[in-house]
């Protein structure tokens, strides 16, 4: 009688300088002992864009330790490469373009690119009724165009990620007061406003979007994080939850100071219906130019429940709510074994 092979997962994940590997160690951790709990065997397999190695890294449950091995021939690759310039190295493309040559599949071959991702969205009849109005800020003109039309608007460097590279400007009159995540300048001319972000567009790309007015917590805005999987052929919720900004913070990422709130403690929420609709679409439309079959969007509310999509993500972070982290490992190794 033949005994089924195994399959291999590998996690591709980067270097980091004192760690075997770069990411979220413990949400991989739980991965490979799903992986290993449903019959397959996974790694991660730390690439570097400046040299190859064939070393790889597994749980040793037993022993509670990371152990090396050597590269398995891959069923699937699952990327967690965590540094956007790096992923696009000759190192790391090589890489996929050897895996693409085998035919074993990437899971998320790729990082979101903001300025594609919102000509993507402008472009879908249904998604652009959802989408706040974003253009690419390159001249003075556009910045005065949208601070006379919009009392709020926000700032975003195409390649941001995880609420960094966001700034935030509020007008009140002429008057101008620029939000980043250090520091507040208030009281600006529109001249001195103009000097300041001319020093970012002038060496990053860079959207500007309309403010929307979100929901708010004790007066700190609160939005939301949805997580999508591509499962059975069927885009799927496989969670929603709630994040609230510092104090006089504009930006709800944990890691700028954010906070999880929990969903029954949401005053105002949006009909889970209509984000799985949302998700549903953007999952389509995604799937027309990325190999994606995770990804996350931030959607904020006002206070007549009209959504926004504020941003979309194609690597997301751990869930700090454990019923949705739990939920999304189950659904990936699912995914990862046994529909690819």
């Amino acid at each position: 009688m033949n005994r089924r092979k195994k399959k291999h997962v590998i996690i591709l994940a980067g270097k980091k300088e004192g760690h075997l590997f770069s990411g979220e160690s413990d949400y991989y951790k739980d991965l490979l002992i799903e992986i290993e709990n449903r019959g397959g065997k996974g790694v991660i397999f730390p690439l570097s864009n400046r040299y190859s190695s064939t070393t790889v890294y597994y749980w040793d449950a037993i022993e509670e330790k990371w152990k090396d091995t050597r590269h398995p021939i891959p069923h699937v690759v699952y990327n967690r490469f965590p540094y956007r310039k790096g992923e696009m190295s000759e190192g790391v493309q090589s890489y996929f373009r050897k895996l693409k040559s085998k035919g074993i599949p990437i899971f998320n071959d790729s990082f979101f690119n903001k300025e594609h991702i919102a000509k993507l969205i402008k472009g879908d009849d249904i998604l652009k009724n959802f989408f706040p109005k974003t253009v690419l800020l390159n001249k003075e003109g556009t910045l005065k165009t949208f601070l006379t039309k919009y009392n709020q608007v926000f700032i975003k460097d195409v390649e941001g990620a995880q609420g960094k590279g966001i700034w935030k400007v509020e007008r009140i009159r002429q008057r101008y007061t620029l939000h980043s995540q250090r520091k507040i300048v208030e009281d600006l001319s529109f001249s001195q406003l103009h000097y300041l972000l001319k020093q970012v567009y002038l060496n990053r790309r860079i959207l500007i979007q309309e403010g929307i007015p979100v929901t708010t917590i004790d007066g700190t805005p609160y939005d939301f994080r949805v997580l999508m999987h591509f499962y059975k052929n069927n885009w799927q919720l496989t969670g929603l939850g709630a994040r609230q900004a510092r104090e006089n913070g504009f930006t709800t990422h944990v890691p700028q100071g954010g906070r999880v709130v929990p969903m029954d403690q949401v005053p105002i929420k949006p009909k889970e219906e209509l984000v799985h609709h949302l998700g549903k679409s953007l999952g389509e439309l995604l799937q027309r130019y990325y190999t994606v079959r995770e990804f996350s969007f931030d959607i904020g509310m006002d206070q007549m429940r009209n959504l926004s999509i504020l941003d979309v993500n194609s690597k997301p972070m751990t869930f700090d709510e454990e019923h949705i982290q739990r939920n999304r490992i189950q659904t990936l190794v699912k995914i990862l074994l046994n529909d690819t």
